[in-house]
């Protein structure tokens, strides 16, 4: 959709206005009472945030530095399928979601409220890098939320910043339901809810879920959606 196009759908005067963006993608601003945000369609980007009263308060370089290539340099990035190049080399670094354009699904604002909702879903383009179909919706008011519905069976791993501690874990091929294990070839927790033989990868079992974790876990079927905000 062009820039007239999306003002005419979603935008609202002085509070969701809709504007040219880097590689010819549109940007949308967000305003209110209590300040101002923009988001870039090309990867969701998060690129500035400006309470009422105070400095941009999100980081953005200077104007010679912003733009390298396909991609965005500062701002709030969305990371996925992967962060970095650590499950995946074929993976472009830090995943193919920050280098598409996202799609605007919703807008809507109130005395206290503006919120746009950007969709990124799977189709040839994306299966050709990652072959599972998906949909991931990043929503941002004047705080963010990310919602990832999966779909099929595929596991969804997050690294973490550093490698966890694993002395005196034991190192098993053979999960179980409500357990919590470290797997440091990707450096990720997993969540289990079911006992499995994953042979020949070996985790750490650190941990027990509750068991009301484990039951819904278990009973959430193929499609599991996983909210994640400040």
């Amino acid at each position: 959709m062009t820039v007239e196009q999306l003002n005419s759908r979603y935008g609202a005067p002085g509070r969701i206005v809709f504007r040219p963006g880097h590689c010819g993608y549109p940007d949308v601003v967000l305003a209110n009472k209590y300040g101002a945000t923009e988001v870039a369609l090309l990867g969701a980007n998060v690129l500035s945030y400006r309470p009422t009263g105070h400095s941009e308060v999100i980081f953005r370089p200077s104007r010679r530095d912003y733009n390298r290539g396909e991609s965005f340099h500062g701002g709030v990035p969305v990371c996925f399928p992967q962060f970095g190049n650590r499950f995946s080399k074929d993976l472009p670094q830090h995943g193919f979601a920050r280098v598409m354009p996202f799609a605007v699904k919703a807008t809507e604002y109130s005395d206290e409220m503006t919120e746009v909702t950007l969709v990124l879903r799977s189709d040839a383009a994306t299966r050709s890098l990652w072959p599972h179909d998906f949909e991931l919706s990043l929503k941002v008011t004047l705080s963010m939320k990310l919602t990832l519905s999966r779909s099929g069976e595929h596991e969804y791993y997050a690294a973490l910043p550093g490698k966890a501690q694993t002395k005196g874990a034991a190192e098993t091929s053979k999960v179980k339901r409500g357990g919590v294990y470290y797997f440091a070839a990707w450096n990720a927790f997993s969540l289990e809810f079911t006992d499995e033989d994953i042979t020949p990868y070996k985790v750490f079992a650190v941990g027990q879920m509750e068991e009301e974790l484990a039951a819904l876990l278990e009973t959430a079927g193929a499609k599991l959606t996983i909210t994640v905000e400040e």
